[in-house]
């Protein structure tokens, strides 16, 4: 370490990586999102948002009717109008957002005139009209700020007409207001600025229709309603304006609603304008004429902001709309119908501003899960959340088994459930409507096991069952009625756990059983009667998991069992004694599910076992049970958590209610994968299901920026700007600093992930988790980096 009189600390930051039921029904006209809201509680300024835009260093920015927000995706900063500071912001009602090619962002105010602002030293300069300046800003009111390719700023007003601002000497051209000729508007509001493909200037007017600017001749082509011409324009009051990815023009009006110009017929002398209007006769109509954006996704998706009816999807195939509505028995719907803003972030995410309501946030990236659930007002659906059991039969239906609820198969192609309950006066019902085991042999019978009921067989023919239960001891009935398990082998045999009755296997010639019970005098005897778990390996080897007894390995010939337990000095010995699940997977290693002791992999040659718990990744070391995908990898049911496992590369990927799980917990042994590669878990909040396929991370590589520095605990003005800080030089004395930055990927924030070092001080990276901040004290005299990196 070099000493000095001074504390150089040079601030870079470097980002890193570490990177169903139900079918959709084309022909609905109300189409549903999982909205997050954003509001005044979470810190933004007013409810009323009017303008979005992304910089360029990747921060939001919501200009509201009380001041402009920047968002980190935790926190606001809010900028507000100070009556005794020069530099701030001139007026609190903004109307629109741009950023220049130089990073300035300008911003519209009603009233305030245009304001311009610099993200680094964060002063505002204004630019307001001078009644006796031709040469100033037409009029204060300034409704939209546009900047195109050329990095020309334009600014609408409403009252002054258009201006062309330039940068050299500060000053604006007005275009003149005309009611005839072509080198001026037709009307001095304005509503919409907005530069197509060509290069064309577009403006939208209140009242004058839209015009056409050629920049090169300084000549206006006007784009108007003309009585009786059903071709043309249909109002002439054009809010916003848009050239779709297929180069069609989009016209959204006040009260014309929606135009499109198909493309390229803007060049000719009589274009033709296709209406599309609100039918109160169609539900796949425009929701209402009143439009107030048009808005084009990544994903070439028309959206179309309503000004009270919500939003509408534009439909190129049926050429109509699919409507977004705010439903107040629905959380995840719209905050309201009232639509300001629409904007997509670098992520993909979808931000709608509404007025009074705040911000709709809507991450459309394919649903990694999906959940069926008990509803209270849907009595042909899920009896209860309490799943123990699923499974999926030979013809696609799912059967799924609850605890206090008996057994449903769902019919996909129909929709539809069936439910199968316990009837005391029925013999060819359900045993018992504790169901916790559902299999389906290769015979194609099921067989469901049940607590205090035994075991059923099921029978198309008489829609009911036949019942295996507990006989006397000594008997060839099953050895105990609460059945945990059902496995079949190789040669076709039927095995049965049993929770107190040790191991069956069925005889089906004689429908009689051969029972495996611990016997205190035999160590080759089953270790444990109360059996969770069966598996056979690719030797035809069969593996019985036990509750407090460890792993069994059955020689079935000579009918002696092998016993494999936890001893604690012995690091290749089985993590933990209660063996939850087993698994074979398709290279044909077996995998124990333990309570306790996380994930073990028996090794052959070791005749032991390697271990994976949560300081490998794993959430958590108490794991419900296993399911191998088509890909060869792993998804383990632990807790709250699935945990995806490559076995290859030794790493775990988690998930939890934020990624679309259920909050409740999973249940043993409730899994089930499907003929079409989708997995099924079962828990205390009902099913959750998915196709690992879709199961994607998200791509966007999140920018990192510093959010806040203190030194002392007392905020520092940042050098340079929070993406590209400068070096800071501190005294000596000023040893304590912290740190507080954020990942910019506004999807999940609270699932971004940060590690941080500081070179000169720190030995190696510091793995923080979620955590956004880093504290040093007593700081030597010296040169210091501080590196963030950061994944979503």
């Amino acid at each position: 370490m070099r000493f000095t009189t001074l504390l150089p600390i040079c601030l870079t930051l470097s980002c890193g990586v570490s990177a169903l039921l139900a079918e959709e029904r084309s022909n609905r006209s109300l189409e549903r999102f999982d909205f997050v809201h954003v509001s005044v509680e979470e810190g933004l300024s007013q409810g009323t948002v009017n303008a979005i835009l992304q910089d360029r260093d990747g921060f939001l920015w919501f200009g509201t009717e009380d001041g402009l927000n920047r968002y980190d995706g935790y926190t606001f900063k809010v900028y507000k109008n100070d009556p005794y500071d020069p530099n701030s912001l001139s007026n609190n009602f903004i109307w629109s957002l741009c950023q220049d090619q130089d990073g300035g962002i300008w911003i519209a105010t009603d009233g305030g005139g245009l304001n311009y602002l610099d993200p680094v030293s964060e002063r505002f300069v204004h630019y307001r009209n001078a009644r006796d300046d031709s040469l100033s800003l037409s009029d204060d009111n300034v409704q939209v700020v546009f900047v195109d390719r050329s990095n020309t700023l334009w600014v609408g007003t409403w009252g002054g007409g258009l201006n062309r601002f330039d940068r050299k000497t500060g000053t604006f051209h007005r275009y003149p207001v005309e009611t005839k000729g072509d080198t001026g508007l037709r009307n001095a509001a304005i509503w919409t600025v907005y530069e197509d493909r060509r290069g064309f200037i577009w403006v939208g007017t209140d009242g004058g229709g839209a015009s056409r600017l050629d920049r090169s001749s300084g000549v206006f082509r006007h784009f108007g309603w003309v009585s009786g011409n059903p071709q043309s324009l249909s109002h002439d009051a054009v809010t916003s304006i848009l050239e779709d990815s297929h180069g069609d023009l989009w016209f959204g009006t006040y009260g014309g609603g929606l135009n499109r110009l198909i493309g390229g017929q803007a060049g000719l002398s009589s274009a033709r304008f296709v209406h599309y209007l609100h039918d109160p006769a169609n539900p796949r109509s425009l929701p209402e004429d009143i439009i107030w954006k048009v808005f084009e996704d990544s994903r070439g998706v028309l959206w179309v902001a309503t000004l009270s009816q919500g939003l509408a999807i534009y439909d190129r195939d049926s050429d109509q709309f699919k409507w977004v509505r705010h439903e107040p028995a629905d959380p995840g719907s719209l905050s309201n119908n009232y639509v300001r803003s629409l904007f997509e972030d670098q992520g993909g995410v979808l931000w709608v501003g509404t007025m009074v309501g705040g911000l709709n946030k809507l991450d459309r990236k394919p649903q990694k899960f999906q959940h069926l659930s008990h509803r209270e007002d849907d009595s042909g659906g899920l009896p209860n959340d309490f799943v123990f059991a699923v499974c999926e039969d030979r013809s696609g239906d799912i059967w799924i088994g609850t605890y206090g609820g008996g057994l449903s198969r769902y019919d996909p192609k129909r929709n539809r459930f069936t439910h199968f309950g316990h009837d005391p006066d029925n013999p060819h019902s359900l045993s018992s409507d504790q169901v916790r085991v559902i299999f389906e042999d290769s015979h194609g019978t099921l067989w469901v096991g049940t607590y205090f009921g035994g075991l059923n067989r099921y029978e198309p023919s008489i829609n009911g069952f036949v019942r295996y239960r507990e006989t006397a001891q000594g008997g060839d009935g099953l050895s105990q009625d609460n059945v945990r398990a059902i496995f079949e082998d190789h040669q076709g045999s039927l095995w049965i756990g049993t929770n107190g009755g040790g191991l069956n296997r069925f005889v089906p010639e004689s429908e009689q059983f051969v029972h495996y019970r611990f016997e205190p005098d035999n160590p080759h005897s089953l270790s444990n009667d109360n059996v969770l778990s069966i598996a056979e390996d690719e030797d035809g080897c069969l593996w019985v998991g036990t509750y407090a007894g460890g792993l069994n390995q059955l020689d079935a010939e000579r009918r002696i069992f092998t016993r494999y337990q936890h001893v604690p000095d012995d690091p290749r010995s089985l993590s933990n004694n209660v063996v939850t699940d087993l698994c074979v997977d398709r290279q044909g290693q077996l995998w124990i599910a333990t309570w306790g002791g996380g994930l073990n992999k028996y090794v052959p040659d070791l005749d032991g076992f390697i271990h994976y718990g949560e300081t490998d990744g794993l959430a958590g070391n108490v794991v419900y049970s296993i399911l191998e995908d088509a890909a060869g990898r792993l998804w383990l049911a632990c807790g709250r958590y699935l945990s995806r496992f490559d076995s290859e590369r030794h790493v775990f990927r988690n998930y939890d209610f934020r990624d679309g799980l259920q909050k409740e917990e999973f249940n043993p042994g409730a899994k089930c994968r499907g003929r079409n590669g989708w997995l099924y878990f079962g828990g205390v909040g009902g099913i959750d299901f998915f196709n690992p396929v879709r199961v994607l991370d998200n791509p966007h590589v999140p920018p990192v920026v510093l959010t806040s520095l203190r030194v002392f605990d007392q905020p520092v003005p940042l050098p340079g700007s929070p993406a590209h800080p400068h070096a800071l030089a501190l005294s000596y004395k000023e040893h304590s600093i912290s740190f507080e930055f954020a990942a910019l990927d506004f999807t999940n924030p609270a699932r971004n992930q940060y590690a941080y070092m500081l070179e000169g001080f720190d030995k190696e990276w510091v793995e923080a988790g979620s955590r956004r901040y880093a504290s040093y004290t007593n700081l030597g005299p010296g040169e210091y980096t501080f590196r963030v990196r950061a994944s979503n």
